[in-house]
C-alpha cells in the first residue's frame, strides 16, 4: 500500500495514500537490501531525508514507519551508490533524529519498481525483546520558525503553536505508536489546503510534522475571564502582567504560573497564594543578551540555555540583580530558562520584560494540565488565564539543569530530555519495572539491554500525585507495549511507591525485589558510566532505610551491582521528631548536642538561649525527653542531616520550607569564600569490626568556637564544606588502602551541592581516583529507578 508517489505528488487516492519518487530508468542485475532501523527516528523528517538520499543516489524503493521503528527497503545496481547512501544515514541525520541501531540484510526478492516511495505507516502487534521507537521529546521553536513568527510577510506570522519538523510539541501530544498525526491530540484539527500541501510535500519543512498547523485551522487561544481570542487574548494578558497580575499560562506539558520577574509584590503574591514562601522561582527572559544583564552565564550554561531542549539553568546572579529579590531568597543563584514554543516567544516579546514562570500547580501536586482542571485548581492562584484548545496528553515539568566541573548536569529530568532510551551494559534476562523512590518520583522499565526512565513526577505525599503517577506508567505500559516480570521497589516498606509495588505484584501475580536506597544510588552512577565495578560509593543524601533498619544517608559503599558492602558512615545521631526534624534543622542541633558531657554542652549555651526565645522552654523540654527515652527519635547516619543542624547552629535556617533549603543557604553562604585558604574542623574515626563511623562532634565543637570569637558566617560554611571534602577523601584513601579500589561513585542528593561536589571530586582526582558523577540521570532521588533496575537484573 503505497503513502505517497512523484506522479501524483499532493494528490490523494481513494484509500488515503500517497505515492513520492521519480521515475527512475529500469536496470539490471540489481541488489536489494533491507535496513532496519530503531531510535528517534518518528516524528522529526526522518521519511522525508531517506527519501532524498535515495533520490540523491539513484536507488528505488520504499521507506515506511513500523512498531519496530523505519523500515527501508532499497535496490540499485551500483554497489558504490548503496554504500554512499548506507552511510550517509548516520552521518547526515535531521536534528532532532538519532539512530540506536541499524542493520541490513540482503535480500534475494527483487522488484520492477521504478521510483522510490515513502509507505503508510503499519502498526502490528508484535512483541519486541527490546524498545525499538523512542517518540521525540518536545523541543524548543527553532531558528526558521521563529524566524516566521516575526515576519510580517510570513502566513504563521505572530501564530502561537508554530513548528515544523525540526520543533514543536512531541511527546506531550502523543497518544500511542507509531507517531502519526491520527495518533496525537492534532488528529481533531484538519488541516487547511496550504498546510496539506506542506504536510504532503516532501522538500518542505513541514512534511510530516504532526502538529502542522496554521491560524485557519490550528489550535485557539481563549483569554478568561472575558472569553477572548486571538491577539486579544495575548494583549489582554500581556496588559494582566504589567498591572501586577498572575496568569496562568497553558504550555506544552502542563500549566505555568506568570507574572511581572521586577515587580516585588507581585512575585510576594504568588509565592503567598501558592502557599511558596522561599523556595526559589524560576524566570523566563527574551534572550541570551537579555539574560547576562542578570546573570553569569558560562560557556556550558549557555550550550543549555540555547539549546533544542531549553532546560530551566541555575546559574549565579550578578551583584547588581535589578529583577525581584524574593524570586531567590538568602541564595546567590538563580533559575533562568529562555521562551521555547512560539507563545512564549509572544508573550515575553510582547511584556517586554523577563516573567516568573513556575509550574501551574497547589504546593506538591502535579502540574495542571487540562483547562477545567487548571480552573479548579489555580483560581486560588491566578487572576487571569491563558488557555488554549489543544489537549495535553503527558504531563510534563520544565527540566532543570546546571554547570559543574566544566560538564551539564541534570537536576530534573523531565521536558526535552524524557523520555529517551539508555543503553545498558548487560541484558536483563526478564522485563523489569522498578518503581523508584518516594520523593522526587520517576519509575523505570528494560528489557534486554535497553531501560527507558519516565519523566520527573514531583513527590508522592498528594494523592493527586500519586494517581498522576499510576496514569503515567499505565501511558508508558501501552505506548511501548510493555508487560513487567519483575517489580523491583525501595528498601523503605512506608514509601507511596513501595506500597504500589505490593498492590501490583499482588494484582498481576509477579514477584518483588526490594532494593536499598543508597546501592541504587551508586548504581545508577555506575551505568551512565558503564562501569562494572567494585567501586567505592559515596551515597550522601537526606535519609534513605538501610539493611539494619535504620536510617543512612553519609554512605561509604563497595560496590558491585549485585552486591554491596558498607565500609564506613556518618556516627548516627538522633532526629528527635522522626521527619519533623527534617523540617525543623534546630531539632537535629538538639539531637547532636544530646550527644555531648555537661561541659563541652556549655560551649553551645547561646545557641540553646537563642532557641528558647524562639520556641519557648516547654517545648526544647519535650524534644530533650524525646531524645533521652528514644521516643520517636530514631537514629541516622545522614549527611544531608548534618547540614541542617550546621545551618541551625548559624542561625541560617531553622524552618525549612522545602527540600535542602538549609544546605542550599549554607552553599551560598560559602560561595564568596572559595578561593580562601581555610582550614578544615577536627573530626573523629572510630572503628567498629569491619565498619570505621565518621563522628563529627568536634566539628560542631570548633563551629561554635568560630562563632563566638566573630569569624563570619560564610567563611565557617566554606570550612564546613572543607571538612566534609576531608572526610570523604580520608575514607576514600582508607578503602583503597584496604581493598585496592581506585573508582569512586559520587551520589545522592547532598552532591547537588556544586562547591561540595567540586572540591570533592579535585581532591579525589589530585589523590588519582577516578571520580565519576552523575550528570544524565540526576544524583537525587529521581535516579533510584535507574539504579533498582540494575541491580535487580544482577540479582539472583
Amino acid at each position: 500500500m503505497l503513502f505517497y508517489s512523484s506522479d501524483s505528488l499532493h494528490q490523494r487516492d481513494e484509500s488515503y495514500n500517497w505515492r513520492i519518487g521519480r521515475k527512475l530508468k529500469a536496470v539490471q542485475n540489481k541488489q536489494r537490501y533491507r535496513i532496519c532501523i530503531t531510535g528517534i527516528i518518528q516524528g522529526v523528517g526522518f521519511r522525508p531525508f531517506i527519501f532524498g538520499l535515495a533520490q540523491k543516489h539513484a536507488l528505488t524503493g520504499f521507506v515506511r514507519n513500523s512498531s519496530q521503528g523505519v523500515e527501508i527497503e532499497v535496490q540499485s545496481e551500483s554497489i558504490s551508490e548503496f554504500n554512499q547512501f548506507y552511510l550517509s544515514i548516520t552521518k547526515e541525520l535531521p536534528p532532532l533524529a538519532r539512530i540506536d541501531s541499524l542493520t541490513k540484510v540482503k535480500i534475494a526478492i527483487l522488484t520492477e519498481e521504478t521510483d522510490f516511495q515513502i509507505k503508510e505507516s503499519i502498526n502490528g502487534n508484535e512483541k519486541f525483546k527490546d524498545f525499538p521507537i523512542i517518540p521525540p521529546a518536545d523541543s524548543s521553536t527553532c531558528t526558521d520558525c521563529f524566524l516566521e513568527l516575526f515576519d510580517q510577510k510570513d502566513r504563521r506570522f505572530r501564530f502561537p503553536f508554530i513548528n515544523c519538523t525540526n520543533c514543536g510539541p512531541r511527546f506531550t501530544i502523543i497518544n500511542k505508536l507509531p507517531y502519526d498525526r491520527i495518533h496525537t491530540s492534532m488528529e481533531k484539527f484538519q488541516m487547511c489546503q496550504k498546510c496539506t500541501s506542506e504536510y504532503e510535500d516532501p522538500h518542505d519543512r513541514r512534511f510530516h510534522a504532526q502538529p502542522n498547523a496554521c491560524f485557519d485551522c490550528g489550535p485557539k487561544l481563549c483569554f478568561e475571564p472575558g472569553n477572548l481570542s486571538g491577539e486579544s487574548a495575548i494583549a489582554k494578558a500581556v496588559d494582566c502582567l504589567k498591572r501586577g497580575e498572575i496568569v496562568a499560562l497553558k504550555g506544552l506539558g502542563g500549566f505555568q504560573l506568570l507574572c511581572d520577574a521586577s515587580n516585588l509584590n507581585a512575585v510576594a503574591k504568588l509565592r503567598e497564594r501558592k502557599n511558596r514562601p522561599f523556595k526559589p522561582l524560576a524566570v523566563m527572559i527574551e534572550n541570551i543578551q537579555e539574560a547576562q544583564k542578570h546573570c553569569v552565564i558560562d560557556e556550558i550554561s549557555l550550550q543549555l540555555l540555547s539549546g533544542v531542549k531549553r532546560p530551566i539553568v541555575i546559574v549565579p546572579k550578578r551583584d547588581k540583580f535589578t529583577l525581584a529579590s524574593n524570586l531567590s531568597i538568602n541564595s546567590d543563584q538563580i533559575g533562568i530558562m529562555l521562551p521555547y514554543t512560539g507563545l512564549h516567544h509572544l508573550l515575553v516579546k510582547d511584556f517586554g520584560g523577563p516573567v516568573l514562570a513556575t509550574s501551574g500547580n497547589l504546593s506538591e501536586e502535579p502540574i495542571a494540565r487540562d483547562n477545567e482542571e487548571a480552573r479548579q485548581d489555580l483560581k486560588s492562584i491566578a487572576d487571569a488565564f491563558l488557555m488554549h484548545n489543544r489537549d495535553i496528553v503527558m504531563r510534563y515539568d520544565d527540566s532543570v539543569a546546571y554547570a559543574v566541573d566544566g560538564k551539564p548536569v541534570i537536576l530534573r529530568r523531565a521536558r526535552g530530555f524524557a523520555p529517551d532510551l539508555i543503553e545498558l551494559d548487560f541484558n536483563c534476562q526478564k522485563n523489569i519495572l522498578a518503581l523508584g523512590g518516594h520523593l522526587k518520583s520517576t519509575f523505570a522499565i528494560a528489557k534486554e539491554k535497553q531501560a527507558i526512565i519516565s519523566q520527573h513526577l514531583s513527590d508522592l505525599d498528594e494523592v493527586k500525585s500519586v494517581d498522576n503517577f499510576k496514569e503515567v506508567l499505565t501511558q508508558y505500559q501501552n505506548m511501548f507495549k510493555f508487560k513487567p516480570d519483575i517489580l523491583v521497589r525501595d528498601l523503605h516498606p512506608d514509601y507511596a511507591t513501595s506500597r504500589l509495588c505490593e498492590k501490583f505484584a499482588k494484582e498481576l501475580g509477579l514477584n518483588f525485589l526490594t532494593v536499598q536506597h543508597h546501592h541504587a544510588h551508586i548504581a545508577a552512577c555506575m551505568c551512565e558510566y558503564k562501569l562494572k565495578g567494585p567501586v567505592i560509593g559515596v551515597a550522601f543524601d537526606g535519609l534513605g532505610m538501610g539493611n539494619d533498619d535504620t536510617l543512612w544517608g553519609g554512605e561509604f559503599l563497595l560496590c558491585n551491582f549485585g552486591t554491596f558492602e558498607r565500609l564506613a558512615h556518618l556516627k548516627p545521631v538522633a532526629m528527635p521528631g522522626g521527619s519533623l526534624a527534617i523540617k525543623e534543622p534546630w531539632r537535629m542541633m538538639l539531637g547532636i548536642l544530646a550527644s555531648f558531657d555537661q561541659e563541652t554542652q556549655n560551649c553551645f549555651d547561646s545557641f540553646v538561649q537563642e532557641l528558647k526565645k524562639l520556641h519557648g522552654q516547654s517545648k526544647l523540654d519535650i524534644v530533650q525527653k524525646q531524645i533521652q527515652k528514644s521516643t520517636n527519635s530514631p537514629l541516622t547516619s545522614s549527611a544531608g542531616r548534618i547540614f541542617d543542624a550546621v545551618a541551625s547552629l548559624l542561625g541560617v535556617c531553622n524552618k525549612q520550607h522545602y527540600e535542602g533549603q538549609a544546605a542550599l543557604e549554607l552553599e551560598s553562604l560559602a560561595r564568596p569564600y572559595l578561593f580562601s585558604c581555610a582550614q578544615t574542623y577536627k573530626f573523629d574515626f572510630e572503628e567498629h569490626q569491619t565498619i570505621t563511623q565518621i563522628n563529627t562532634q568536634n566539628l560542631f565543637v570548633d563551629i561554635a568556637k568560630d562563632l563566638s570569637s566573630g569569624l563570619s558566617k560564610g567563611m565557617i560554611s566554606f570550612k564546613f564544606h572543607q571538612t566534609f571534602k576531608q572526610i570523604i577523601a580520608s575514607i576514600c584513601h582508607k578503602i583503597r588502602l584496604s581493598t585496592g579500589c581506585s573508582t569512586v561513585c559520587l551520589s545522592g542528593g547532598v552532591f547537588q551541592n556544586r562547591i561540595l561536589l567540586e572540591l570533592v571530586k579535585k581532591e579525589l582526582t589530585e589523590q588519582d581516583f577516578q571520580v565519576y558523577f552523575p550528570t544524565l540521570i540526576a544524583c537525587n532521588d529521581s535516579g533510584l529507578s535507574l539504579g533498582q533496575i540494575a541491580i535487580a537484573a544482577h540479582s539472583r
